[in-house]
Protein backbone atom coordinates (compact mmCIF):
# COMPACT_ATOMS: atom_id res chain seq x y z
CA UNK A 1 0.00 0.00 0.00
CA UNK A 2 1.53 3.54 -0.79
CA UNK A 3 1.61 6.12 2.09
CA UNK A 4 2.90 9.33 1.52
CA UNK A 5 2.70 10.12 5.69
CA UNK A 6 6.11 9.05 6.17
CA UNK A 7 8.91 10.70 8.46
CA UNK A 8 11.11 12.02 5.83
CA UNK A 9 13.90 12.38 8.25
CA UNK A 10 14.14 8.99 9.03
CA UNK A 11 16.85 6.52 6.79
CA UNK A 12 14.07 3.84 7.56
CA UNK A 13 11.87 5.38 5.61
CA UNK A 14 13.75 4.70 2.43
CA UNK A 15 15.30 0.96 3.31
CA UNK A 16 13.18 -1.90 1.56
CA UNK A 17 13.53 -3.89 4.02
CA UNK A 18 11.78 -1.47 6.39
CA UNK A 19 8.87 -1.33 3.65
CA UNK A 20 8.46 -4.85 3.69
CA UNK A 21 8.09 -5.20 7.39
CA UNK A 22 5.55 -2.50 7.47
CA UNK A 23 3.35 -3.91 4.21
CA UNK A 24 3.24 0.16 2.88
CA UNK A 25 5.68 3.08 2.21
CA UNK A 26 6.96 6.01 -0.01
CA UNK A 27 7.54 5.16 -3.64
CA UNK A 28 11.67 5.55 -2.88
CA UNK A 29 11.23 2.91 -0.47
CA UNK A 30 9.03 0.60 -2.70
CA UNK A 31 11.16 1.16 -6.02
CA UNK A 32 14.19 -0.21 -3.58
CA UNK A 33 12.29 -3.41 -2.76
CA UNK A 34 11.43 -4.09 -6.38
CA UNK A 35 14.63 -3.77 -6.98
CA UNK A 36 16.16 -5.43 -4.50
CA UNK A 37 13.33 -8.84 -5.44
CA UNK A 38 14.83 -8.48 -9.17
CA UNK A 39 18.43 -8.44 -8.97
CA UNK A 40 18.47 -12.38 -7.28
CA UNK A 41 16.07 -13.76 -10.44
CA UNK A 42 18.57 -12.33 -13.01
CA UNK A 43 16.87 -9.45 -13.96
CA UNK A 44 19.33 -6.31 -13.74
CA UNK A 45 17.64 -3.39 -11.98
CA UNK A 46 18.36 -0.39 -9.86
CA UNK A 47 16.58 3.04 -8.71
CA UNK A 48 17.11 6.12 -10.56
CA UNK A 49 16.10 9.36 -9.17
CA UNK A 50 15.79 12.50 -11.51
CA UNK A 51 15.18 16.09 -10.02
CA UNK A 52 11.70 17.64 -11.31
CA UNK A 53 12.75 21.32 -10.73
Amino acid sequence: MYTPYVDFKSSETFRSGACLARGSGFSVAKAALLAAAARPSGIPARVGFADQA
